[in-house]
């Protein structure tokens, strides 16, 4: 049986699991990942504009202020949040969500460049402080995603930073949403697979979008429908199209379960899964090795992660 993620109550009545998927030459499902080969060519990065909204190719983007989450990748449980250090693989309890209703969790959270953070829950959309987890309402609505990233200017918009998840489509997660951090309005943009896929992939976790690897995005996925040999295999990295939202290659299998949190951080992704682990990912084979961490000393049951699109790749 599949492991069912973070069950929506009947207002909402969704549910998901965790699992990722492994390159088709690794695969033991030989070619069945139901995806073309194709070359690994990086999506080309927006320069910079300056403030009157013209490229100039000559100056950085310059680096917002620390805000608690600018540099740091953000975990959480249904009800409180965590900050890893990746280098220092230290976890530290930030604080309780304080506004959420009662029998609400916060499904997943996302971070823009400037350190602002925004969440989605059973019940709505959500502000977040990174340094204490106060929160606040934005909009009362069931039927957001629980997979969330920001992901680079000049992908789905060229002006600016675009929030983004995979939300339900009847029972599972493959709609690919914008969502307006302002007012919380949702609407649909793509969909992870394209028209009457050999496989039918579905998003299983989180996602993130990164302007230091080429304005790429990853996102945690597992087929809808597994073969009947296979048991209950562990979770995959896949990259997909941050401009449409379609899956482009599945990048390796992670060796992990149930990892419905993803963050990064110098070349490397962190997977949170929902028995407490933290898992190192490596971006290039997918391949995932749990972590030792210093600080908490219990093992939250995870939920979600988020980090800037400005991660560092080095």
């Amino acid at each position: 049986m599949w492991v069912m993620r973070r069950a929506v109550p009947l207002l909402a009545s969704v549910a998901s699991g965790a699992m990722f998927f492994a390159l088709a030459c690794d695969d033991p499902y030989g070619a069945r990942t139901g995806l073309p080969v194709e070359d690994d060519d990086p999506v080309t990065p927006v320069r910079p504009r300056t403030d009157a909204g013209t490229e100039d190719p000559d100056s950085p983007v310059p680096l917002p202020p620390d805000s608690g989450a600018f540099g740091r990748v953000l975990a959480h449980t249904g009800k409180e949040l965590f900050r890893l250090e990746p280098e220092a693989k230290r976890l530290t309890r930030l604080g309780a969500f304080d506004c959420l209703d009662a029998g609400d969790d916060v499904l997943d959270l996302a971070v823009d460049r400037t350190g602002r953070v925004f969440a989605t829950s059973y019940r709505g959309f959500l502000s977040v402080d990174p340094l204490t987890a106060a929160c606040a309402y934005k909009k009362k609505a069931s039927d957001y995603p629980n997979s969330l990233s920001f992901v680079p200017v000049g992908t789905v918009d060229l002006a600016e930073e675009a929030l983004v998840g995979y939300a339900f489509d009847g029972a599972v997660a493959q709609r690919y949403v914008r969502i307006d951090p302002g007012t919380g309005t949702m609407t649909t943009i793509g969909n992870l697979n394209p028209p009457n896929p050999a496989i039918e992939w579905i998003s299983s976790g989180d996602l993130v979008g990164l302007v230091n690897d080429g304005n790429r995005a990853y996102l945690t996925v597992r087929m809808r429908t597994p073969p009947p040999d296979a048991g209950v295999p562990s979770d995959r990295l896949a990259e997909i199209n941050p401009a449409s939202g379609i899956i482009k290659r599945i990048i390796g299998e992670t060796g992990q379960k149930n990892l419905y949190g993803f963050g990064y951080w110098a070349g490397k992704g962190y997977g949170f899964s929902d028995d407490g682990t933290v898992a190192e990912i490596d971006m290039k084979t997918g391949a995932g090795k749990a972590l030792s961490l210093v600080g908490v000393t219990t093992k939250p049951r995870w939920f979600g992660a988020g980090v800037s699109t400005e991660a560092p790749a080095k």
